[in-house]
């Protein structure tokens, strides 16, 4: 699967792409356009919304909220056990429990409201955007349109990112 990512200006997005494919509308490839970003940081939230597999991650963020999830029940837990008299104030047990409580927690909380983050690769992209910009994403297997789209942006001073 290959991916393309590419910085346009809103206004010339339907330019970019009559130069690589044509005025022809049933030419073009499918095309990811995301909404109109006002800078950087609007861009990364836009794209981290969008929990798109391609151009986020999300292992990384659940593993933390998982192990967090798990080291916060334990000491939990031990703390209610040790000072409270929880479960009969066995602190062994109710550190186990906490920590498979907490682990399940964490776990379900990162994948409810979500651990994506920008790939770094997009990151590096993302920094060239400007007030207006829009990012497309170009996702398939046909090498040509990609290479069409990639040089046409490149003709015209675009920042793209490529991924194979």
């Amino acid at each position: 699967m290959r991916v393309l990512f590419v910085l346009v200006p809103e206004d010339d997005v339907d330019s970019l792409l009559d130069a690589a494919f044509g005025p022809d509308a049933a030419q073009r490839p499918v095309l990811r356009r995301y909404p109109r970003a006002t800078d950087e940081r609007h861009l990364l939230s836009l794209v981290r919304a969008g929990r798109d597999r391609h151009a986020t991650t999300w292992g990384r963020g659940a593993v933390k909220a998982v192990a967090l999830g798990a080291v916060l029940g334990a000491i939990t837990n031990g703390v209610l056990a040790a000072f409270f008299g929880m479960l009969g104030g066995m602190v062994g047990v109710a550190c186990g429990l906490g920590l498979v409580l907490g682990a399940f927690l964490g776990g379900f909380t990162a994948m409810m409201t979500g651990t994506e983050v920008a790939r770094p690769e997009l990151r590096a992209l993302l920094r060239h955007t400007r007030d207006g910009d829009v990012l497309l994403q170009l996702v398939g297997d046909d090498r040509e349109a990609i290479d069409r789209l990639l040089e046409s942006g490149e003709a015209r001073g675009l920042h793209a990112l490529r991924i194979t």
